[in-house]
């Protein structure tokens, strides 16, 4: 039974202490397991972890329960679920007063004991460990558990009470509310793969796929602290880190992110992230037809899985399923970098023959990237220029056409590195009768720092303005700038339809 105490705090001090050394000792040997276990459980069977009923909602107990929940995860044999959606559940129970901890598990039958023991010198997380081994040696789990839960999450309550936090912000699209919370821990716990790991996340979700390969590579210089599904959690980060910083090694990347999901697979098979990880793995490769039935899998098991939700939105929209497609997308809206899901979420709906729900979203991407000034706002423009370029919706083509030039000739930083875009709409909005308007923004374009660079575009553009050979200057197609090869989604070339450089 939990009691909070007045005293809690010094029996909690191990809880709150500085971070262990570099290489922490291994935790204390588990007493042994049962001889005849408490219930025989069939390999692959998922249990949640937490507390017991009645535990107070302070920052040392909710570490307990991820202390709890982690050196459980060490488990070859068990399924250890991040949420309570599941029919059994191992609890933790401890009592400061007595210094002893139980484990109780919870089934539809009522509650059964698996193990307690008593810790009289007080540290707590090595009495989760020694109790998690019992607890799993109870249901027939013989999985050895090397690296220590404090070790491996962190020592300190505050820093896994907000970094749990963090790890929750990201799964519903709060990137950079985790990322700040996570930056803030890292000077209180520097070393941390469980800390690292979601940092990367953060990173590169953010484009810099420079600092989340350092991250990465920083947390996996600490083997002593990797618990398993950090270390591939970590191993998977970095491959799909050094794919979008060197796309010449993208096809190596994924073949050995594949490797790696096989091998962690089999010695891991009931763990989710080799499951992700070979998911991945194919649909970066493009093999969409054998990473539906995983990402079936793992949606069963985590249904709330971002990345899974926009791995089977590609796999359907490739194999002709758009509307399930869409679905898919629109499940990740707002919890992935709208970067990442824009334009599959538009190819998908405009297969699908859904143009209402298409232009509604294009509308709301234009609006929020104005808002907040997010360069984004740009390639929602294309988008729905070649919408209305598709529709026959010329008025509407020309007006987005000017946003769009307008846009670029105010930044012109922008507007040097695309000027193959600007050029090519350019002579889109003369060819549809707003040629006056181009010779406008082009005077204003000489007027800026990049002229002199931007000198050829401008030319070509007079040239061929009146002798009318403005076909030559749409050769790019809109969606050839857009970058969608990262951490989150495999590459996706836009679908003849986005092609709005033809008449």
């Amino acid at each position: 039974m939990l009691r909070p105490l007045p005293a809690m705090a010094c029996l909690l001090a191990a809880c709150a202490m500085p971070p262990r050394p570099a290489d922490p000792p291994p935790p204390r040997e588990p007493p042994a397991p049962p001889q005849t276990p408490v219930a025989d459980w069939e390999s692959g069977r998922a249990v949640a972890a937490g507390l017991a009923a009645g535990a107070p909602d302070e920052a040392p107990f909710r570490a307990m329960a991820i202390w709890w929940r982690e050196a459980l995860r060490q488990s070859a044999w068990l399924r250890v679920a991040d949420h309570d959606g599941v029919a059994d559940r191992f609890e933790l129970a401890v009592d400061p007063r007595a210094r002893t901890a139980t484990a109780i598990w919870r089934h539809s039958d009522g509650p059964t004991v698996l193990a307690t023991l008593a810790f009289p010198d007080g540290d707590v997380p090595s009495a989760i460990d020694r109790l998690a081994v019992a607890a799993r040696a109870a249901v027939g789990d013989t999985t050895p558990a090397p690296i220590a839960s404090a070790a491996g999450v962190s020592p300190r309550h505050d820093v896994v009470d907000a970094v749990a936090d963090a790890i929750a912000l990201l799964r519903d699209g709060g990137f950079g509310g985790a990322r700040g919370i996570l930056r803030a821990q890292r000077r209180r716990d520097a070393r941390a793969p469980w800390l690292l790991e979601p940092l990367a996340a953060c990173e590169a979700a953010f484009g810099d796929h420079a600092a989340a390969l350092r991250l990465c590579n920083e947390a996996l210089a600490e083997p002593a602290r990797l618990l398993p599904t950090t270390r591939h959690r970590l191993r998977r980060a970095r491959l799909l880190a050094q794919a979008a910083l060197t796309p010449a090694t993208s096809a190596a990347c994924d073949a050995e992110l594949l490797a790696l999901a096989t091998a962690d697979r089999m010695a891991r098979p009931h763990d989710l992230e080799p499951l992700r990880s070979l998911a991945t793995a194919h649909a970066l490769r493009g093999e969409y037809a054998a990473a539906t039935p995983l990402l079936d899998q793992l949606l069963a098991c985590d249904p709330d899985a971002a990345n899974a939700c926009l791995l089977a939105g590609y796999a359907a929209l490739a194999l002709g399923a758009p509307a399930a497609a869409a679905d898919h997308f629109a499940a990740v809206r707002g919890r992935l970098p709208a970067a990442t899901t824009l334009l599959p979420h538009a190819c998908a709906l405009f297969a699908a023959g859904q143009r209402e729900a298409l232009r509604d979203l294009l509308d709301r991407a234009v609006d929020d990237a104005a808002a907040s000034h997010d360069p984004l706002e740009l390639d929602a423009r294309r988008v729905r220029a070649a919408l209305c370029l598709a529709g026959g919706d010329d008025a509407g083509l020309r007006a987005e056409l000017r946003a769009i030039l307008a846009w670029l000739v105010a930044r012109p930083a922008a507007l040097q590195g695309r000027a193959d875009e600007f050029q090519a709409q350019a002579a889109l909005l003369a060819e549809r009768g707003d040629a006056d308007e181009v010779l406008r923004l082009l005077a204003l374009v000489e007027a800026t720092p990049v002229a002199a660079t931007l000198a050829p575009m401008i030319a070509a553009l007079r040239r061929a303005l009146p002798a009318g050979e403005l076909a030559a200057l749409r050769a790019r197609t809109p969606d050839a700038h857009v970058a969608l090869r990262g951490p989150w989604n495999p590459p996706l070339r836009g679908p003849e339809w986005l092609a709005a450089t033809r008449p």
